[in-house]
């Protein structure tokens, strides 16, 4: 059957009032004035055919008096039920060999793919339209992303399309009958068995399951008439959302000490991309995710003040920001470019390390040197984000620490709105010096 052609044809059924669901229907809910109706429409017509056949009155009178009670539930019906015998009449001439219509009929010799066919199939009320499956809602969730207005980077594209297809299969393995399952058959049940047996932690859990249901909510949004009713991802979602806080990792700024000798041994660093990576993190506290995404276009370096740009980042609550660049890092920089970017929008940053964010912590972590064992809080490469805080909020307006940080708030977005991500302003320029030039930040606690 084919699935495109009996859409096609479902729908115009649709457009013409000709579906069944739109013809009305009468039961043991319809309430006693729509029944005595029917009954009155039906001895009103029967009575007119009866004069139109007594010779009372010619047939384009008929028509004209039958018109009011066509709109009536019983007009309907019938109107209905005369479409359907009228078609029924063409395929038996159209499938009969012989003539003889009881022979069409009883080998039942139609082809299934005849639009004809599909036509009188769905008008006597056959549900046609295959059951959606697993699969079916993954495609066409990837379909309608990379198809999507919204202008993204086709590296991000596949980035993300692997990510999505890698959870929807992971979690397949839960149903009863793998990506062949039945979006109706997929049960809360199943997604919690797969999901607590899982041993990541719950904000991990919680990002692919927003995955997940993303592709949920797509095939219902764009398929409204196969849409599937309820959400099994729902409950598993709200459940490691509130386990977050519990699990969330705490971490702590980087002393100064600590944060020279990360200094001194990312400068050994033998990987290139790793090694800026890491300088631009301790420079300005971006996460590494984020300059991990930067392309060639991001990086100002002929302005008269050279500068980043970290564009707003679908999921994240960031705003876009231009954050001038000082040396050394700039020639640092500009000879990496020079090197290995040529156009706008190839990545800055193309290695599979500096891409896969587990790897990319992994090694930065062999850089750092945790001179407080004791301290309960963690020190991480993510800790070159709080550093960069405490040293910004001591040398530099809070206002311009939250832009350049990114934090969406009400001053950051007005410095946004004033600046945007044009060149950036002397005010920037002379607060990151200072940052840079800073020697002693925040309060530790002693452990004795």
């Amino acid at each position: 059957m084919p699935a495109k052609l009996v859409k096609e044809i479902h729908d115009d059924l649709r457009k013409t009032g000709q579906h069944p669901e739109d013809v009305p229907t009468l039961g043991i809910r319809s309430n006693l004035v729509e029944l005595e109706q029917f009954h009155a429409d039906t001895v009103a017509i029967k009575a007119l055919n009866q004069q139109y056949k007594n010779g009372e009155f010619d047939y384009d009178e008929l028509l004209v008096r039958l018109y009011p009670f066509e709109q009536g539930a019983y007009g309907k019906i019938l109107g209905h039920h005369l479409a359907a015998d009228m078609l029924y009449s063409d395929l038996l001439d159209k499938y009969s060999d012989t003539g003889d219509q009881n022979t069409a009929k009883e080998h039942q010799s139609w082809d299934v793919r005849d639009p004809e066919v599909i036509r009188y199939r769905l008008l006597m009320g056959e549900n046609l339209l295959p059951e959606p499956t697993w699969q079916n809602a993954v495609d066409d969730y990837v379909e309608q992303y990379h198809s999507s207005p919204k202008q993204r980077a086709e590296q991000q594209k596949t980035k993300h399309t692997r990510a999505v297809i890698s959870q929807c299969e992971k979690i397949s393995a839960a149903f009863p009958h793998g990506m062949r399952t039945a979006l109706v058959d997929i049960n809360a049940e199943d997604v919690r068995d797969f999901i607590r047996q899982d041993d990541t932690k719950p904000s991990t859990k919680a990002k692919n399951l927003t995955m997940i249901r993303a592709v949920w909510n797509s095939w219902s949004i764009y398929n409204q008439k196969q849409a599937v009713e309820g959400d099994p991802f729902r409950a598993e979602l709200v459940q490691h959302k509130k386990a977050i806080g519990d699990t969330e990792a705490h971490r702590r700024s980087f002393t100064t000490s600590e944060f020279a000798k990360f200094n001194d041994s990312l400068s050994e660093e033998i990987d290139d991309e790793v090694r800026l990576v890491g300088m631009l993190a301790a420079y300005c506290g971006a996460p590494t995710g984020e300059i991990a995404k930067l392309e060639r276009r991001d990086v100002k370096l002929t302005s008269d003040t050279p500068y980043l740009v970290f564009r707003a980042i679908s999921g994240k609550d960031r705003i876009a920001r231009s954050v001038p660049l000082l040396e050394p890092i700039t020639t640092e920089l500009a000879t990496y470019i020079n090197k290995h970017c040529n156009r706008p929008t190839d990545p800055v940053f193309a290695s599979k390390l500096v891409r896969s964010p587990s790897d990319l912590s992994k090694r930065l972590k062999l850089h750092i040197t945790n001179e407080r064992p004791d301290d309960p809080l963690q020190l991480v490469p993510y800790s070159l984000r709080h550093t960069f805080k405490d040293r910004a909020e001591t040398a530099m307006d809070s206002r311009y620490v939250q832009y350049i940080l990114g934090h969406k708030t009400k001053d950051s977005s007005a410095v946004h709105q004033r600046y945007g991500t044009n060149a950036p302003p002397s005010a920037l320029v002379v607060g990151m010096a200072d940052i840079q030039g800073l020697r002693e930040w925040g309060m530790f606690e002693e452990f004795d």
